[in-house]
């Protein structure tokens, strides 16, 4: 430790003796200043003082008093010391302070104590014999001590910004401030001094398409809009400015088959005779052209034979292999009724086929219709039957193995139909638009195969434009087994199973419906990429719907299941990236009814169990929205655990400024946020980190909770908070008082922008001294003084806030329970009432669990 004597105050006391021819030395108490390293030493310093008879060198004079370990507080140390059988007469004595065996500078004189019937002498010094004024005190003047007046001895000098005028200190004229602006001046520097005037300084500029007038910006000519247009005319650039114009020059031309005349567009027509269609003028048959021009049909055929087994026309490909063709029908017409083969059976009754198509080659076609127009309805077969039992189209495949087809459809167009099956019957439940039926117990009724490796191919696409309707209805009526409904099938990785579309844009609609009898049976079964997907354009219809009628059980509307170990057994998404859209809407009617349950079924393993994750990537969107429409006790969020937790919530990001947990509710009376626990002495909430509240915090009691110093790992601290009525702040601290016994308290700038009725405490440290404050706060500061120097003293001083929230936030000290919450309590317990009588618990909290 290197120490070192910065300054030793010797205070020397002595009692009262009558002069003698040698004095004997009586206790006296010494007062030192002990430095480390330029700070006061706080801590134990092991000190020796000797007495010599010499300022240097000499005899020392009677033992040498030692205090080690002695205790020394801001520096200071006060210690009472008794040279025993030493003389103190006439000649001096001086003192050898040591720490640690180490000198402190030079030897302190100590003097005897003057005779009580003599003071005319301080310290061996004289005293003047002139009779001191009203405020003067005894001052050296270099050869006595002599009545003078109390200046304190202090130098004071000014600094930037002041000037100093005998003991008065002013601003520097070039640092103070005008005082007597006008309204809306600002101080302003002349180039000596601070004056008053206007402000208008600030340099604007007139940026691309601005002008600068004064200080008036306006829009520049070229750049505004006309603003008296007239109805359906537009903004047109004039070459010089924006003016009012019609919108005339959309450029339009005439292509193939198209004439221009004028504004008016007209079709060329082709081929000869009364023809008043777009048509081309070549067409051909086999081996001959047929053309014309008469509305009737440009080829009819009649058999007028009666006979059984009579046909009016055979088309036969007698080849026994290849892509051969018994019929082939072409319409070029994009009319809606145009047929490329038009079958009719007329008669009324019996097994009658308006069209029967039969090849005997394995990839041969019974019927073969094109429709090769690129645009419109166009149908490449249709069949037509007016019986009640009869077939409009029959398509029979007699070979008992192979992957034949009774009916094969195709067309190329981009919106044609390889087969378009239509029943215009408006009423009736057994209107079919396509009935298949198989007798192989491995056949399909219906079969739809899309085998395009890309695109939004279809297997099966149906469609109803009744509000009530159908667009692909499967049903399975075997009473047992894996019966399926419905069961779609593509290779395509953008194909689709099962399509379903409703169009109707109101009512009801149903993309697809699945039903099956069986109580193991499916409705709907879809197998592939997607392996069910529905589609619907209106704004109330169903791309999928999944309907359980039964009135009680464990009924399912939809069933979703994987059994891929990272399979997801129900994906819904909405692919729009505008739009308040949803990937799942779950709803239910009943009021003890649940709009969507997650379950984890699981009862061990080593995962997380999780019965619902929501994962959202949007930067700035929600992961999960909970709405509750309801009024009253509705709550958007029941949420039950018999677990340890209820909620879990984690932001992961590192170094996020978000929240995990945000409530907000707008009401003077509602709250964001409530934890209860019903149990006696239970904690409703625990918080681990800091804790932020920019409005008024009311609680029943509070404290601090730390680890124990003197036993963290096994003991906790607790301290009571300080209470007030008043929004009261408390500052306190430690001053030293100088030579004179004064001092100055430094508070913050802000102290008086944010205090009000100041009240002071002062205590003395180390003596028995008076202390008062001399002047209280003004420019965030007060000064104390005490009757002894050097005098440690312990302040406290307290303030009421005034600060611009606390003004219009006063806490009530007594505040009357709103009606509700009369005769209940925050804290029952304490007042020997039940917890049910705890306000914020009530009926209204208890939610009915959830299946």
């Amino acid at each position: 430790m290197r120490s070192h004597r910065h300054l030793l105050a010797l205070a020397l006391a002595a009692a009262l003796v009558l002069p003698l021819p040698r004095a004997q030395a009586e206790p006296f108490t010494f007062q030192g200043f002990l430095e480390q390293s330029g700070s006061p030493l706080n801590g134990n310093a092991n000190l020796a003082f000797k007495l010599y008879d010499a300022q240097s060198g000499g005899t020392q004079l009677g033992s040498t008093i030692t205090a080690n370990t002695y205790l020394v507080l801001d520096g200071v140390f006060t210690i009472d010391l008794n040279f025993a059988g030493v003389a103190f007469a006439e000649s001096n004595r001086w003192l050898q302070v040591e720490v640690g065996g180490t000198p402190m500078g030079p030897r302190i004189e100590i003097l005897p104590t003057p005779v009580a019937a003599s003071a005319r002498a301080l310290q061996g010094r004289g005293v003047s014999a002139t009779a001191p004024s009203s405020g003067q005190v005894l001052k050296w003047n270099g050869s006595a001590w002599a009545p003078a007046a109390d200046d304190g001895g202090t130098s004071y000098s000014a600094g930037t910004g002041l000037a100093l005028s005998g003991s008065t200190f002013s601003v520097a004229p070039t640092y103070q401030m005008p005082q007597a602006c006008t309204a809306n001046q600002v101080a302003k520097w002349s180039g000596a001094a601070w004056i008053c005037a206007s402000d208008g300084d600030t340099t604007y500029s007139a940026g691309n398409g601005l002008t600068l007038t004064g200080s008036t910006f306006s829009v520049t000519p070229t750049y505004q809009m006309p603003q008296a247009c007239t109805a359906n005319q537009v903004a047109k650039w004039s070459g010089t400015a924006w003016i009012c114009a019609g919108d005339g020059d959309t450029t339009y031309s005439a292509g193939n088959g198209l004439t221009l005349t004028g504004s008016t567009f007209s079709a060329d027509f082709a081929g000869s005779g009364a023809a008043t269609t777009v048509a081309r003028s070549d067409h051909g048959h086999y081996g001959q052209q047929f053309s014309g021009s008469s509305a009737l049909r440009g080829l009819s055929i009649s058999q007028g034979n009666g006979t059984s087994g009579s046909t009016a026309l055979i088309a036969t490909a007698t080849a026994s292999s290849g892509q051969t063709d018994g019929v082939v029908g072409v319409s070029n017409s994009n009319t809606i009724g145009s047929r490329g083969v038009f079958g009719h059976a007329t008669a009324s009754s019996g097994d009658a086929r308006g069209v029967q198509g039969q090849s005997n080659s394995t990839s041969g076609r019974g019927v073969f219709g094109l429709a090769s127009a690129a645009t419109g309805n166009s149908t490449g077969v249709w069949g037509e039957t007016a019986s009640s039992t009869g077939r409009g189209v029959l398509g029979i495949a007699t070979a008992t193995s192979g992957a034949n087809m009774g009916v094969f459809g195709r067309s190329d167009s981009p919106e044609g139909s390889g087969v378009r099956a239509m029943n215009t019957a408006t009423s009736g439940s057994t209107a079919y638009a396509v009935w298949g039926v198989a007798a192989s117990n491995q056949g399909r009724a219906i079969f739809g195969d899309a085998t395009a490796t890309i695109g939004d191919t279809h297997g099966v696409y149906g469609r109803v434009a009744s509000p009530l309707g159908t667009a692909v209805r499967g049903e399975s009526a075997a009473t047992s087994g894996p019966t399926i409904g419905v069961a779609g099938s593509t290779a395509s990785v953008d194909g689709t199973a099962v399509h379903g579309e409703a169009t109707a844009t109101s009512g009801q609609t149903i993309g697809v419906h699945g039903l099956s009898a069986s109580n193991e049976g499916t409705g709907v079964r879809g197998e592939g990429p997607l392996g069910v997907l529905g589609a619907s354009s209106v704004a109330e219809g169903a791309g999928v719907w999944g309907s359980n009628l039964a009135p009680s059980g464990d009924a399912y509307g939809v069933v979703a299941s994987t059994n891929s170990t990272a399979g997801t057994a129900l994906l819904a998404s909405a692919p729009t990236t505008t739009g308040a859209n949803r990937g799942v809407l779950a709803r239910t009617a009943s009021s003890n009814g649940v709009g969507l349950r997650a379950e984890n079924n699981a009862t061990s393993g080593g995962g997380l169990g999780n019965a619902l994750v929501a994962v959202g990537n949007m930067p700035s969107g929600d992961t999960l929205v909970v709405e509750a429409n309801g009024t009253g006790s509705a709550w958007a969020i029941n949420a039950r655990s018999a677990g340890s937790r209820v909620l879990s919530a984690e932001l992961t990001t590192p170094g996020t400024t978000g929240s995990a947990v945000r409530a907000s509710v707008n009401s003077a009376s509602g709250k964001a946020g409530e934890f209860v626990n019903v149990a006696i002495g239970g904690a409703a909430a625990s918080f681990t980190g800091n804790v932020s509240v920019s409005g008024t915090l009311s609680k029943g009691g509070g404290s601090f909770k730390i680890d124990h110093p003197l036993d963290p790992a096994n003991k906790y601290l607790l301290h009571s908070f300080v209470e007030s009525p008043d929004m009261m702040n408390v500052y306190n601290g430690n001053v030293v008082t100088d030579a004179n016994g004064r001092a100055t308290i430094e508070l913050p700038a802000w102290f008086e922008a944010l205090n009000r009725d100041f009240r002071y405490q002062l205590t003395v440290i180390g003596s028995f001294a008076r202390a008062m404050v001399s002047e209280e706060v003004a420019g965030n500061r007060f000064a104390i003084r005490t009757d002894e120097p050097r005098t440690k003293v312990s302040w406290q001083i307290t303030g009421i806030r005034h600060d611009p929230w606390a003004e219009h936030n006063r806490i009530p000290v007594e505040l009357d329970k709103a009606p509700a919450e009369k005769g209940r309590f925050l804290h029952p317990e304490a007042h020997g009432q039940p917890a049910a009588k705890r306000i914020g618990v009530g009926a209204d909290d208890e939610k009915p669990s959830a299946r």
